[in-house]
C-alpha cells in the first residue's frame, strides 16, 4: 500500500515496514499505522537501503512505533537536511545515514533538538558516520519554542513539485518589474525571478495549464494594461466554467504625495509623478468586477515610497508615507499584501527572491500546493515578520484581506 509518496509491506501479521517510491521527494511523514483490508498494521522498522540514494528527499518524519532502521536506509541521501526520529527503543543500523552530508539537526519524538552526535549515541548501537556540525541547534530556542519541520527554508527554485491534478479553469497573470532604468529609479532586486518561478509553480504545483498563465517581465504602463486587459477578456470569455484568477506583482509600488493613492509602477514611469503609474484602486476594481468565482492577487510591493531594501524610491523622498488603505472589492476577491502601512517590502538576498515572494513559495513547495488560504496566509506573516527582524532589524508585515462573505480560508488554489 503506498499513502504519500511511501509504500508500506507486511511483515508479519500485525506489523509493516516503509520503503521509497518515486514519490518520496521533499518532505515526507512516515506513517504510525496503516490500515490494510480493514486491519490495522503498525510500523515497525524501515527496511535495508530502501530510500538510499534518494537525491530528491528533504526531511523524514519516523514515528516512535519503528524500532529498526537497517543497514543503507537512507545513505546517499545527500539532500536529505531534516530528520525527526525516535530519541530512544530505535535500532539504527550500521550505514543507516551515510553519506546524508546536509543534516543539520534532528527533532526528536519529545520536540526537542539535539546535535546529531548526541541523538546517535543514545541509540542502541553508534554510528560513526555523521559529526555534529558547527550551527547545529540544540536542545532549545529562544523562548522554549523548539524548530519544526514548518522551519525548514527549501530551495524553492529547484525541485518544484509537480501535480498530476489540472487546473484548467484556473488562470494566471504575473508581472515582475526589476529593470526601472527607463524611469529613472532603482531597480527591484529579483522581481523578475520572482516571477519567472511564481510562474513555474502555477503550472507543476497548481496543475495550471501552460496557455493559460501569462507571465510579464519590465512591463511599461502601456504593457501593463494591456495585460490586464487580456485577463478581462480571458474572465468575460470563461465566465461559465467556474474559472478562477491569479494575479501576481512584483516590482515597485508607490503612494501619491497629496493623496496618498497607491499605485504601482511601471518600469517607464518617472515615481515623482503618479499619472504615469497604474492605480492600485483600478487594479482591484477590475480584479472585482472580474466575473468568475475566485480572484487571489499576490502583491510583493510596498507603497510607501521606499524601494526594496533600505533607501527612498526617490532620492528626493527624505520618508516613507502611510499610504491610503485600499481595500479589496466585488464580492470574490483575496489579497495578499507584502507589507503594512509605510513598512519597506524586503529583498531575502539569500535565496535571491523577495521576502514576500520566497514565503509564498516555500509554502507552495513544502505542501505541494495543497495548503490553503489562512494556512499561506498565516505562514507568511509569521515568517516574514520573523526573518525581517532577524536580517534587518525592520518590520515587514504582510496581510491577507477578502471581500468574500463567510468562511473563506478554507478555500484552496486547486
Amino acid at each position: 500500500m503506498t499513502v504519500n509518496g511511501v509504500q508500506y509491506s507486511t511483515t508479519s501479521k500485525s506489523t509493516v515496514t516503509a520503503y521509497m517510491t518515486v514519490k518520496a521527494i521533499g518532505e515526507i511523514e512516515i506513517k504510525e499505522s496503516i490500515i490494510i483490508k480493514g486491519k490495522e498494521y503498525i510500523t515497525t522498522e524501515i527496511g535495508k537501503a530502501y530510500f538510499n540514494k534518494n537525491e530528491y528527499l528533504q526531511a523524514v518524519v519516523i514515528p516512535n512505533t519503528v524500532k529498526r532502521i537497517k543497514k543503507g536506509a537512507f545513505a546517499g541521501c545527500t539532500n536529505l537536511a531534516n530528520v525527526h526520529i525516535p530519541k530512544e527503543g530505535c535500532l539504527a543500523e550500521d550505514e543507516a545515514f551515510m553519506g546524508c552530508t546536509s543534516i543539520t539537526f534532528i527533532i526528536t519524538d519529545d520536540s526537542q533538538l539535539y546535535p546529531v552526535d548526541y541523538i546517535l549515541a543514545s541509540m542502541p548501537k553508534d554510528i560513526p558516520y555523521y559529526k555534529a556540525k558547527d550551527k547545529i541547534i540544540t536542545s532549545s530556542r529562544q523562548g522554549g519554542n523548539s524548530p519544526t519541520l514548518e522551519d525548514i527554508e527549501w530551495d524553492v527554485d529547484n525541485d518544484i513539485p509537480v501535480t498530476k491534478e489540472q487546473n484548467i479553469n484556473t488562470f494566471a497573470f504575473i508581472i515582475g518589474n526589476e529593470d526601472y532604468s527607463l524611469g529613472g529609479s532603482a531597480n527591484v532586486s529579483y522581481a523578475a525571478n520572482d516571477a519567472l518561478v511564481f510562474k513555474q509553480y502555477c503550472h507543476k504545483t497548481l496543475g495550471i495549464p501552460e496557455a493559460n498563465i501569462k507571465c510579464y517581465t519590465n512591463q511599461t504602463l502601456g504593457l501593463m494594461r494591456r495585460a490586464i486587459r487580456l485577463m478581462k477578456q480571458t474572465a468575460n470569455v470563461n465566465n461559465k466554467k467556474d474559472c478562477r484568477i491569479i494575479f501576481y506583482y512584483s516590482g515597485h509600488g508607490i503612494p501619491n504625495e497629496a493623496t496618498k493613492d497607491a499605485f504601482l509602477v511601471p518600469v517607464d514611469a518617472d515615481g515623482r509623478y503618479t499619472e504615469d503609474c497604474y492605480s492600485l484602486n483600478e487594479l482591484y476594481r477590475e480584479l472585482g468586477s472580474l466575473p468568475v468565482k475566485k480572484v487571489y492577487a499576490f502583491l510583493d510591493a510596498c507603497f510607501s515610497g521606499a524601494q526594496r531594501g533600505d533607501g527612498m524610491l526617490m532620492a528626493a523622498r527624505g520618508m516613507a508615507l502611510v499610504p491610503k488603505k485600499e481595500n479589496p472589492q466585488g464580492s470574490n476577491m483575496v489579497i495578499f499584501s507584502a507589507a503594512t502601512g509605510d513598512e519597506t517590502a524586503y529583498p531575502y538576498k539569500d535565496k535571491k527572491h523577495g521576502m514576500f515572494t520566497y514565503y509564498l513559495l516555500n509554502m507552495l513547495y513544502r505542501t505541494k500546493g495543497s495548503c490553503n488560504i489562512g494556512e499561506l496566509g498565516s505562514y507568511i506573516e509569521k515568517k516574514v515578520k520573523e526573518k525581517s527582524i532577524a536580517i534587518n532589524s525592520k518590520q515587514q508585515t504582510p496581510t491577507i484581506s477578502s471581500s468574500i462573505q463567510g468562511e473563506w480560508k478554507n478555500l484552496t488554489f486547486k
